[in-house]
């Protein structure tokens, strides 16, 4: 259903100038402390590289499996889904990279896998999309800016359309600081393949106010299909501490508790880290046990028994 870009835009005023959310405040003015949640914790957003390419994302920390859980064992996280990024013009170097991401989920069954494709190369991309389900592999993970594409190019929508019917959820990193349309190309694109599940990485960066805003004001319209979800990764590590915590605060809510993901961007985050900067943001104990854990559940997980953590 087509619906006028003035309907979607004609709210964002008054929204992004809305107070941002803060912490409860009893009547003496102190901050009330607000309950917690300690159950498991799903990490969204971990990246793996292999060989001479793990410390390529952090000359500091290797991206290898044994890293990822050690560093999930000090946070106290459960799980990870863990990614790839394709390579461009080389299918059989972007089925090797999807074959290292399921072999390190087979080898430790707390790492879920969630794969890569690059749009540009068209039928073997829907080719390498068949491959990955009938390996089970339920996500695919799409970054324009390391692969080299525009989110409105159609092959990207053919691709996330194709994912969908896979029964796929399509991952997008979520902030580009070359291209300033972004966040409403993400969204023209979730209105576009309504059958596929769509998640915006970072909640867009720096940017996280608007894209919370344009998702708010879909999710008020009926044709609406609520097939968009975001994740925390790098920006509340960045910014949950700094003087726009409480407006990140505010953006979850935004955006809807029961479509925000935690994730630490490993290895350029730290689980632990980024654990705590979402702990620190004073949401309340049922947010805080939908962002960190039930979200991911049902999104990556439906049918999946979940290891213990130990």
């Amino acid at each position: 259903m087509k619906v006028g870009w003035s309907l979607v835009f004609g709210f964002m005023v008054a929204l992004v100038i809305a107070a941002p959310g803060c912490r409860p405040v009893c009547p003496c003015g102190e901050k009330v402390k607000p309950a917690t949640y300690s159950g498991p914790v799903i990490d969204a957003h971990a990246h793996l590289l292999f060989g001479d390419e793990e410390k390529a994302l952090n000359v500091d920390v290797p991206a290898s499996p044994a890293e990822l859980i050690r560093r999930m064992d000090a946070a106290g996280i459960a799980q990870a889904v863990v990614m790839c990024i394709a390579p461009a013009g080389d299918p059989a170097g972007t089925a090797e990279h999807n074959d290292r991401i399921v072999e390190a989920a087979r080898l430790h069954p707390r790492l879920i896998p969630m794969g890569s494709v690059h749009p540009a190369d068209g039928a073997a991309a829907i080719s390498e999309l068949d491959r990955l389900a009938k390996q089970e592999v339920r996500a695919l993970k799409l970054h324009p800016n390391t692969q080299g594409f525009d989110v409105s190019d159609p092959a990207v929508l053919t691709v996330v359309r194709e994912a969908g019917l896979r029964n796929m959820i399509v991952l997008f990193d979520g902030y580009s600081p070359f291209d300033a349309n972004q966040p409403g190309k993400l969204i023209k694109l979730a209105m576009e393949a309504p059958g596929t599940r769509i998640v915006i990485a970072h909640v867009g960066g720096p940017r996280f106010v608007e894209l919370a805003t344009l998702i708010h004001v879909l999710r008020s319209y009926a044709w609406y299909r609520n097939n968009l979800w975001v994740d925390l990764s790098f920006t509340a590590e960045q910014f949950g501490a700094s003087p726009l915590g409480p407006t990140l605060a505010w953006a979850i809510g935004q955006v809807g508790a029961d479509r925000v993901l935690f994730g630490s961007d490993f290895p350029i985050g730290d689980p632990d880290k980024a654990l705590r900067a979402v702990r620190a943001l004073g949401l309340d104990a049922s947010t805080l046990r939908a962002v960190l854990h039930d979200n991911a559940r049902d999104l990556f997980l439906a049918g999946r028994t979940a290891p213990s953590p130990h």
